[in-house]
């Protein structure tokens, strides 16, 4: 596990699919079995996406989007909640979120 002052991060295994769940995004069937899973609520959840699909699967459920897109790469209004171009951007939105 990874951790520091404000949060751990433990490996897990859970594998969601459109075929696991039997849905294809923007649906948010697949969302709902993670967070069922986990015991989590929609407002616990961050859903990180690089298409219009992944960000309205977030929005149907009700947890926080965010884009991540290529550097340097234009950002669409997709109606996401954050941008970010890297995963080191998207642990610290996370970090400085909790």
């Amino acid at each position: 596990a990874l951790s520091c002052d404000k949060f751990v991060i433990l490996a897990f295994d859970l594998y969601v699919s459109s075929v696991t769940c039997g849905w294809r995004k923007p649906n948010p069937k697949g969302l709902s079995d993670i967070a069922a899973f986990f015991n989590s609520t929609p407002a616990q959840m961050i859903m990180i996406g690089d298409n219009q699909r992944d960000i309205q699967a977030a929005k149907n459920f009700g947890c926080t989007s965010v884009l991540m897109l290529r550097k340097n790469a234009p950002t669409p209004a997709l109606d996401q909640n954050f941008t970010v171009h890297s995963a080191l951007e998207a642990a610290e939105l996370i970090y400085n979120s909790i």
